[in-house]
C-alpha cells in the first residue's frame, strides 16, 4: 500500500476508533462519575456534545485530506495523523490513572500501530 493509499483509508481507521467511543463513553461517564464528584467536565458531558465533537473532527481530517489531495502537499494530513497518534498515549495514561479501561484504548493502539507501519514503508 502507498503511503497516499493509507492516507486515504486512515477516515476509515479514524472512524472505527471514534465509534468505540461513541458506543461505550455513556456507560463509563455513568461508571466513573460517582468516583469523581466534584468534576465539573464530567457534568458537562452528554453523547450529543461527544458527537458534535467527533463530526466536527471528522470535518477537519476530510477537509484537510481533500486539500492535501489538491495540492499534492500531505504534510499537514501527516501532521494530523501523528496527533492522533499522541492522542492515544491519553488514553493510555488515563486507564493507568483510572485504573479502568478508557474507551478507544484498544483500536486507538490498533489504528496507530497500523499508522506507524505504514509510515515505515
Amino acid at each position: 500500500m502507498s503511503i497516499v493509499q493509507f492516507y486515504f483509508l486512515f477516515p476509515a481507521l479514524f472512524m472505527l476508533h471514534e465509534l468505540e467511543e461513541i458506543v461505550w463513553m455513556p456507560s463509563f461517564i455513568k461508571k466513573i462519575s460517582p468516583q469523581y464528584p466534584n468534576n465539573q467536565i464530567l457534568s458537562y458531558y452528554t453523547p450529543f456534545a461527544f458527537n458534535t465533537i467527533v463530526l466536527e473532527q471528522f470535518l477537519i481530517l476530510m477537509t484537510s485530506l481533500y486539500l492535501s489531495y489538491q495540492f499534492n502537499n500531505y504534510s499537514i494530513y501527516a501532521s494530523i495523523i501523528i496527533a492522533y497518534i499522541y492522542h492515544v498515549f491519553g488514553h493510555l495514561i488515563q486507564t493507568i490513572v483510572i485504573r479502568k479501561y478508557v474507551p478507544g484504548l484498544l483500536t486507538g493502539i490498533l489504528t496507530s500501530l497500523f499508522a506507524l507501519l505504514q509510515s515505515q514503508k
